[in-house]
Formats: C-alpha cells, structure tokens, sequence
C-alpha cells in the first residue's frame, strides 16, 4: 500500500529582484517590489524560508546559485527559485541563448551578464523531490527551449481526488514557470497605478487562492499556469504586447507537482479514486469520451481547419488506424461549438436511407464507416438513393464527414459526390512516437495509475509501430494491462512489466483473450455455439474478412437447448468486451465484433472460415439477404430460391450442420425446397397431360391434330427458353464466382506480406496464420505458374515459423 503524503523536511525560496541597473537606460520600477512582494506572500501564507536578493550583481548571482545546491542536498526537501528583471537572447552556434541581466551588466558585454544555462545546470543537481523556477523577464522561454510538460493527471478543473494528491506529494516535480515565450518581451509595468508587473500581481493572486479552480484549498503549478495564461495573455494582449505563460519540465520532472496549501486544506477529505478503466479496449472513442482521448490533437486541428474551407470531409485510413475515435471524440466536440444543434453520428447499416436523421434537425453529419454501403446494403437502389440524399444536403449547406477503410475507398467514390470527395479527402496521418506515448500514458493518469517504468512504455511504443492497423490491439492491450493492475490491493494502481509480459504483449493480448473466453465456455457443445456465432460475425468483400452486424433474431434456431447456448456465448463476449451490442435505426438489437482487429487477429477464427469454406460463407451471406428480402415481402412465395441453382448447396450446408442455419434460414431453404419438387411434379403432370392429349387428338381431324402439334412445339419452345435462361444464370453466377476468385489471387502476396512483418516483429504465431492463409490461395490455384515458382519459399517461411513457435 503507498504511503500518505511525504510531508517535507524543508520549504525554500530565493527570490532575485533587480530594479536598479548601473546603467540608466536599464532602470526598471517593479522587479525588486515584486520580489519583495513574493517573499512576504510565501513566507507569511505558505510557510517557506526567504532568501531575498536585491538588486544583485552577476557574481552575487553565481553565488547564490552555489548556496542553493550545497543548502538543499536532501531528497524530501522543496524549493523555489524566482527571478524578475531583464532578461536577453543572443543567436550562438547552437541556436538561442538566454542571459539574466544583473545590476552591474554593461551593454554589449555578454560576459557581464548570467547564462540562463548556469542556473540550469546548477538547478539540475538538486536532490530536492520538489522545485518550481519562476521567471518574470523578457524572453523567459529561453531558459527551457524547446519542450512542454506533458498533460497532468487531471485538467485544472476536475475534481481533486486523494490518490492523486498523493502522487503529487511523493513523485518528483522539477517545472520552470515563465512569463513570456523565447520570442516575446515581458511588461515592467502598466500606467494603472499598480507596482507590481502584470504577470506578478495575478501570479500572486493565484498563489492566494483564485487559482483554486475546484475549491480544495490546494493550488497545483498547473492550475497556476492555466489561470496565468488566461489573464496575463489578455491584458497584456489588450495592452498591445502579448505575453505567453508556459509551463515546462526540466530534467528529473516526474509524475509530481509543485503545491500551494491554502488555510483549510485536509487530504483527509479528499474523495476516493473510483478506478474505472480508461481504455476502451476494441470499442472506438465517442463523443463523451473526449477527456480520455489523447495523441490527436494535431490531426483533430488540421481536420477542423479542412472543415473551416470546404462543406465535405472523408477521413481514410486503414482498420485500426483511429478514423472513428478521431472524427467522434477528437472532431465532433469541437464541432458542437459551431453550432446549436446536435451533431448526429450514424451509420448505414443495412438500409442507409433509415440510418438518416430529419434534415431541420441538423446542420453537420458524421456518417461512420462508409463502407457499409458494401458490406451491409444489399439494395443497390437505396444505395444510389443515399447518395442523391448526401448531395442535396451538400448542395443545401449541410457540412458533412465520413469515414472509410482506405481498401474500400475506390469502390466508394461514386459519381455523383465525387466533386465533394476530391477536395474533401483527408487521410489518417501516422502516430509519432510522442503520440503513442500520449496515448498509452495520459488516460491511465487521469485515474492516479502510473507505468512502473518509461523503459515499458517505450517497449509497447516499439512493439505498436511493428503492426499493422494497431490502435485497437494497443487499446486492447492497455484495457487488459489496466485491469491486471486492477486486481492488486495499492492505494495507487501501477502497470508493471510482468502485466504485459503475462498477457502476451501487443499482438497476443487480443488473441489469448478470445482463446480465453472460447476456453472458459461450459462444454464442446458452446464452443460449437461460439463458432458458429462467430462465422455470422465475419463479411467477405474480394477475399478480404471484416466484421459484421448480426441481428439478435438472426441467432434465433427455434431450438431451446442452443438458444440458450446462444445467450450464454453472446454474454461471455460482451463481459469479455470483444462484441459490441446495440440497436438499429429500427430499434432491433444486434451484436458485432468491437473492432475488425477481432477478424483479423484471431487464429482460430481463421480456422473456421478455412473449414467452412469461403464459399460457404458467402453463400450464407446470401442467404440471409434472401430470407430477409422474402420475410420482407410477406413470405411470398415468387421470392424462394425455387430456380436457384443456389439451393442445392444451402440445401447441403444445412445438412452438414443442422445448427448452421437458424430457424428462419431453415425454414426458407425447406421452403424452397419443397416449392421446387411441387413444381416438378406440376411439369410432369402437364408432360403427361400433353401426351395424353396427342394420343386422343390422333383420332380427330387433320386440322385437330395440326393444332395438338403446334400446342406441343410451343410448349418444347417454352422449355428450351426456360432452359436457356437457367444456363444464362449459371454462366453469370460462374462469372461472379471467377472474378471474385480472381481477386482472391490477387491477395497471395499481402498475406506473405503481412506474415513477413510478423515473423520479424518474432509473433510467429501471428505469421504462420498469414502463411498459412497464403498456402490455402496456392492450393486453390494450383495451376497458376507464378504460384508454383512461389511455392518452394512459402512452404520454408511455414516451416520455419512452426519450428520458431517450438522455440
């Protein structure tokens, strides 16, 4: 358990005011009356030991600087160190160099004055747990250029909970706080009357208490910094000479921060950190989410300023690179401050048209996962219909963004919104190394759990850049880290190498947790259940798997005992957080995978689609658009696959797997079935009819009998063109299956591709999928030339990720 706060031995601070300069023209009239004022406020509020000097020379300076390291050699000490005078920069070899200005300086002599760099180093050997650089002179910014303290563990505005005071207290914290930036100049004073320089007076308000945000008698560095910035940078600003407070770290800064008690404070009232996981594993961020949402600030910026020029964005990127997350948490928060109304998010799902919201109701849409219009709309109709619709609200003013997987963005750039879309298009920039830092830390801090080390942060930044699409594996990971971190009985959570070592790391933690759930289930029988629910979830679109949206009543086998297995399976997952559940436009609930990283990982799932077959699979996705279309149209009977040469195969998949197909699905094929055997027993009957009739007709006259043979030749003709259109079907059907064929050769060399990558990064296991992948490709295509010269490498790239995963 962590301890309270560590109280400190000693609070220390070295005020430097330099007002009178040996040189007229320097003279200033507030940096001593600011120091002074300093030294009174933490002395007499705040409890420090003073050392003020005034109006010191450069070696009295240097010496203080000495007196500081040798006065505070002690880890559990705090010190403050503020300067207000002049401040200089010159340009050196190795970019700007700043100077404080002492009393005795001579103009053009560099020598007489004091490198900000001296005070640096010397601040820099300090053992003190706390310390806080106050700098209120022209240039400041010089002193710490360049860099920015990373984001707190909460905004100066949340609530102030009890384990986060503690960290406060017990980590390091090493901050200069500055006045102006390396490019500005600083305010002596205002023709107001007052005697201290602007930034001053509100610094000691804030030290007073007004930067108190949240009314817990503590002021933090940062909520300082927060209140500066909104004062000091608009009355300066006002007054013609903007001044920018920054606030940075130095060497040494950890997870602590420099604090104010205010009359009144007690940890002791502080509220308990409720540790709710800030991961969200496979699901993307959503709007409400925008507190937790780190490392896009820079690409949300650069989309909002895409959006300022023109009405229409399309935001591409490949699975798992954060188009959702950017364009719901990152865009539309800042959205809703361009309008009055609601942003609606939506997304196609079956029928687009139904997914769109009441045009008076909105002034800017976000259509997520565009893509849909392929893998979910079966009616090209209500596809071409949603188009027209996305035009005229364009056309009408409307701003409109969506989102898209880049390898579905060429079957999606339709005519009619192509203007929009050329000049709209806006792909997903790579993360920096700053960014996955971002996003691995920051969440985990605003609820007090810190990293045991920056050496394992780094080892997850490293292993993130090696895979493909790696957002939702990485937010996965992190979940899965938060929750080990969870279980353990600290004050404080800490996400420790043997977390991630035990979970498998980046590209394992996704994969182990479904072979856990798959592991856990009751008995084979819901295993079974699981895969088959499972194989609903997988689309195929040229070879490729994605997630899909299942219905709730699609798993509905009219059959008790698996109805039930059903539900215990559905349940697993979503505890598990690998599906997502919610309803349609239509209000019917539904369950998908909570990202297409589920699709793609998972071995095992591979293994059941290579079982059942792509074929297979894609017939029953066809055969659930049929029975939907023929539940649709009232159960009418012209819509049954009675003519189908479709049939036969549905027919042998429900036979294979009684389970396979539900009970609608079922009922449909039965039905199709049993319409195609009545109509063959109708053909026969009239065969047998017509025969009948000619034999009769011989004994009639010849004019009879000519018309019986005309009769019979129409009816032959009737056949051979019902006979002729069935071939047509077939031969269509066998071209669909060709070019879909065609285009699954064609992803051969990405699965090598990608099981290269994975060898390399050492996930053999991950690689042997990809091969294997690429191995049932050559199989099915074993007379294609170029795959048999392949073959040899391919089967020693298997062999050897077989025998690494033996290792």
């Amino acid at each position: 358990m962590m301890p309270g706060p560590k109280p400190f031995s000693s609070s220390r601070a070295y005020l430097i005011g330099v007002s009178n300069y040996q040189y007229p023209l320097w003279q200033l009239e507030t940096p001593l009356s600011d120091a002074e004022a300093m030294a009174t406020l933490l002395r007499e509020q705040h409890g420090f030991d003073i050392s003020l000097l005034p109006d010191p020379t450069g070696a009295q300076i240097k010496d203080l600087l000495e007196r500081i390291k040798h006065e505070n050699n002690t880890e559990d000490a705090r010190v403050l160190v503020y300067f207000a005078g002049h401040g200089v920069q010159r340009d050196s070899a190795y970019g700007l160099k700043g100077y404080f200005v002492p009393a005795d300086a001579k103009p053009g002599d560099d020598d007489s004055m004091v490198p900000m760099e001296l005070m640096s180093e010397a601040l820099r050997d300090l053992k003190t747990r706390h310390l806080l650089v106050i700098l209120d002179c022209c240039f400041a910014g010089t002193f710490r250029m360049p860099g920015s303290r990373g984001i707190a563990f909460r905004s100066e505005r949340d609530q102030l909970y009890r384990q986060h005071f503690e960290i406060y207290c017990n980590f390091p914290s090493r901050l200069v706080l500055t006045s102006t930036s390396h490019r500005q100049k600083a305010f002596d004073r205002f023709e107001d009357g007052h005697q201290n320089s602007p930034f001053n007076r509100f610094l000691q308000k804030a030290i007073c208490g007004e930067a108190d945000y949240t009314r817990d008698r503590l002021v933090t560095a940062t909520e300082i910094k927060t209140y500066l910035s909104e004062n000091v940078s608009q009355i300066t600003q006002y007054a013609g000479n903007l001044q920018s407070v920054g606030l940075d770290s130095l060497e040494g800064d950890g997870e602590g921060e420099f604090l104010f008690f205010l009359d009144g404070f007690d940890s002791a009232r502080l509220p308990e950190q409720a540790y709710v996981n800030p991961y969200k594993g496979l699901q993307s961020y959503e709007p409400d989410d925008r507190a937790l949402f780190f490392g896009r600030q820079k690409a949300t910026q650069n989309l909002l300023a895409k959006l300022r020029e023109w009405p229409f964005a399309m935001v591409i990127g490949a699975s798992g690179t954060g188009k959702s997350s950017l364009v719901k948490a990152g865009l539309t928060p800042r959205l809703a401050e361009w309008t009055q109304r609601p942003v609606p998010v939506i997304r196609p799902g079956k029928h687009p048209l139904a997914s769109l919201p009441p045009a008076d109701a909105w002034d800017i849409l976000v259509v997520d996962q565009w893509e849909e219009l392929i893998t979910q709309v079966q009616d090209e109709g209500e596809t071409e219909a949603f188009y027209d619709c996305i035009r005229d609200f364009l056309q009408a003013g409307k701003r409109i963004i969506g989102t898209v997987r880049s390898d579905f963005e060429a079957q999606m750039r339709h005519e009619i919104l192509d203007p929009w879309w050329s000049k709209g298009r806006f792909v997903v920039p790579p993360f920096t190394s700053e960014e996955y830092h971002d996003i691995i830390v920051q969440p985990a801090k605003r609820v007090a759990c810190l990293f045991e080390d920056r050496e394992l942060v780094q080892s997850i930044e490293q292993e993130v850049a090696q895979q493909p699409g790696p957002l939702p594996l990485l937010s996965f990971l992190l979940s899965e880290l938060f929750e080990k971190a969870k279980q353990e009985t600290t004050r404080y959570r800490s996400i420790r190498r043997s977390h991630y070592e035990a979970i498998g790391g980046v590209s394992g933690a996704l994969r182990n947790k479904a072979e856990t759930v798959y592991a856990a289930l009751p008995d084979d029988a819901h295993r079974d259940t699981m895969r088959r629910v499972m194989l609903r979830m997988v689309a195929l679109s040229a070879g490729e798997m994605a997630g899909r949206r299942v219905l709730l009543e699609e798993l509905d086998y009219h059959d008790d005992i698996e109805d039930g297995r059903v539900k215990t399976v559905v349940l697993r997952l979503d505890e598990a957080k690998l599906i997502r559940r919610d309803a349609d436009e239509a209000g019917r609930a539904y369950i998908e995978p909570a990202h297409d990283a589920l699709v793609s990982a998972w071995r095992r799932l591979w293994e059941w689609v290579k079982a059942l077959s792509e074929e297979n699979l894609l017939l029953h996705a066809k055969l659930i658009a049929a029975v939907d279309d023929y539940r649709s149209k009232q159960s009418n009977k012209k819509f049954l696959w009675t003519s189908d040469p479709r049939l036969d195969q549905a027919h042998a998949l429900m036979i294979r797997d009684a389970l396979q197909l539900n009970d609608a699905e079922r009922t449909f094929t039965e039905s199709s079935l049993r319409a195609r055997a009545h109509r063959t027993r109708q053909t026969r009957l009239i065969v047998a009819v017509v025969i009948l009739g000619l034999i009769g007709l011989s004994v009639y006259a010849f004019n009879q009998q000519r018309i019986a043979q005309y009769n019979a030749s129409e009816a032959q003709k009737q056949q051979h063109i019902a006979e002729k259109n069935l071939a047509d079907f077939v031969q269509a059907d066998s071209i669909r299956l060709s070019e879909e064929a065609a285009k699954e050769r064609l992803n051969y060399d990405k699965y090598v591709g990608n099981g290269d990558i994975f060898a390399n990064s050492r996930d053999y296991e991950l690689a042997l999928g990809q091969y294997l992948r690429a191995d049932t490709i050559r199989m099915k295509f074993a007379n294609d030339p170029d795959l048999v010269k392949k073959a040899p490498v391919l089967q020693q790239k298997i062999g050897q990720a077989k025998r690494n995963m033996k290792k």
